[in-house]
């Protein structure tokens, strides 16, 4: 079975249009989100009726579960206060604007979500295996990857969302693309991942 996975739509409706029709056109049977609905974007509510239609499946990212709870900030774990100045001006902005319907649905989903597909078990996460708003950069020392690694041994795929380093050891993982920011100064794209099970190439 061959299944799309992204994450971070970040309230723009037409980049997970473009998405949808996109892993359709390539033959994928499922399509899996992996959190952050709001922020960036200015059109949050579009992203609902595109979703249900679609019959995607999401999980809760650090976004989703703070609008759901009407927390005060996102928890999006920004290092640099420059940054979380400006997520917090973002944060707001979303949580003004999402409907309560749509931010009870946030509230509603999983954090975690273990799938069979084909035999295959696929563990599905927004940030890390440690936490929801972990960063799990190619750049961290060895033993923090270790201990990623560690949490997830008994997860043959793994898709994160906080993603920078694409496989580690003899399990598939995976950061996910994230819709709404291209990967790339000066590139307007973001690649779609695809994952064809048994066997697996993202």
């Amino acid at each position: 079975m061959r299944i799309a996975v992204c994450g971070g739509p970040y309230a723009n409706p037409y980049a997970l249009a473009a998405l949808i029709a996109d892993a359709r056109a390539r033959g994928c049977e499922r399509l899996f989100c992996l959190g952050d609905l709001g922020g960036f974007g200015a059109e949050i509510n579009a992203l609902w009726p595109l979703l249900r239609e679609a019959g995607i499946e999401c999980v809760a990212g650090n976004y989703d579960v703070a609008i759901a709870r009407g927390d005060a900030d996102c928890g999006c774990g920004c290092g640099d206060p420059r940054d979380n100045e400006s997520a917090q001006l973002i944060y707001d902005h979303t949580r003004a604007h999402t409907s309560t319907e749509f931010a009870a649905w946030m509230g509603q989903l999983s954090t975690v979500r273990r799938v069979d597909i084909d035999g295959r078990d696929v563990h599905l996460v927004h940030g890390s295996t440690l936490a929801l708003n972990d960063f799990w950069w190619d750049s961290l020392p060895g033993e923090q990857h270790r201990a990623r690694r560690r949490r997830r041994r008994h997860q043959p795929r793994h898709a994160p969302r906080h993603r920078r380093h694409p496989f580690m050891g003899g399990q598939a993982a995976g950061h996910r693309t994230v819709l709404h920011r291209p990967p790339r100064r000066r590139q307007p794209a973001a690649a779609l991942p695809l994952c064809d099970l048994d066997p697996c190439a993202i």
